[in-house]
């Protein structure tokens, strides 16, 4: 399946995409990871898996696989090892070791979205 480029079709540029982690309770990219939880700065909803949608907007909007540092730029975390313990326990394919280490979305895609097939 042949990879369509949305923000090219829409002559959009990536910087010009809102980042983070949406709040499912009041829709603002204000969400922040403390103790392992997401918890907005809005509303102070709070949120186990909020990264997922993210990592899912990501797949479709940029790329279906993503690194450690570009998870970290997207999601606004610090640290590359709460991103590796998120990145884990999604259990994706990977290729690569350490920092040449790239994760497979299409997986987490079909199951989400049911629109792309490996």
């Amino acid at each position: 399946m042949q990879q369509l480029d949305v923000l090219k079709q829409f002559s959009i540029h990536s910087s010009e995409l809102i980042t983070g982690v949406q709040c499912p309770h009041c829709g603002k990219f204000a969400m922040r990871r403390v103790y392992g939880t997401w918890r907005c700065d809005k509303c102070h909803e709070k949120s186990k898996e909020g990264h997922t949608l993210a990592l899912v907007d990501y797949g479709l909007l940029i790329k279906p696989c993503i690194t450690n540092q570009q998870l970290r730029e997207f999601l606004h975390i610090a640290s590359p090892d709460v991103t590796k313990k998120l990145l884990t326990a999604m259990k994706l394919s990977y290729v690569g070791e350490t920092k040449g280490r790239v994760y497979d979305l299409t997986e987490l895609l079909c199951k989400v979205t049911g629109i792309f097939q490996k």
